[in-house]
């Protein structure tokens, strides 16, 4: 059964990021070299736009998590001024880009994305300064990597689909799921 997303959280998204619009091709083109982070967990791109949002684990002066804001969230430029960052804006931070998180009695934190509540996240320390985010991809266990999110060719405020990809947790390849809005 394919998940439902409500389509204002999907809105919201989209118009958040206005300012970086920028039009590119219907691929996503991948993230470059100068674009990685040692921390990072994932990333969400966009149809519309070759603006990502990054976000990466969040670690103290001893390597652990920051138990205040284990994640940190970002822009990084790919268009105008590519490889500069950008922090969110409030707007972003409240309304789309931004998460919330409880931490867990084994140090885990349940991590929900505020324009993605459906689905929760699982941030979990694998050693000093490294870290990864799972959730169920596709009925499977897997380490998320990225979120595609596919408007309509006409709008940037339609969405078509939002696409989750990671890494199997039981054997190490690609899983893919695409859910739709409401």
């Amino acid at each position: 059964m394919v998940e439902k997303i409500s389509i204002l959280s999907f809105v919201l998204i989209i118009l958040s990021a206005f300012s970086l619009l920028a039009p590119i091709p219907d691929d996503d083109p991948p993230l470059s070299e100068a674009d990685q982070s040692p921390n990072r967990l994932f990333y969400i791109a966009r149809s519309k736009n070759a603006n990502v949002v990054c976000y990466d684990a969040n670690f103290n002066k001893n390597g652990e998590l920051d138990q205040n804001n284990p994640i940190k969230v970002y822009w990084i430029n790919r268009t105008d001024n590519p490889g500069h960052q950008d922090g969110l804006s409030y707007v972003q931070r409240q309304f789309a880009y931004g998460y919330d998180f409880d931490k867990q009695s084994d140090g885990s934190y349940i991590i929900t994305l505020v324009a993605f509540k459906e689905r929760k996240l699982t941030l979990k320390q694998t050693g000093k300064n490294k870290g990864i985010c799972s959730l169920l991809i596709n009925k499977k266990p897997a380490i998320l990597k990225k979120i595609f999110i596919q408007t309509e060719p006409d709008s940037f405020r339609k969405v078509q689909y939002a696409e989750l990809e990671g890494i199997s947790a039981d054997d190490g390849k690609i899983v893919k799921e695409r859910v739709h809005p409401k």
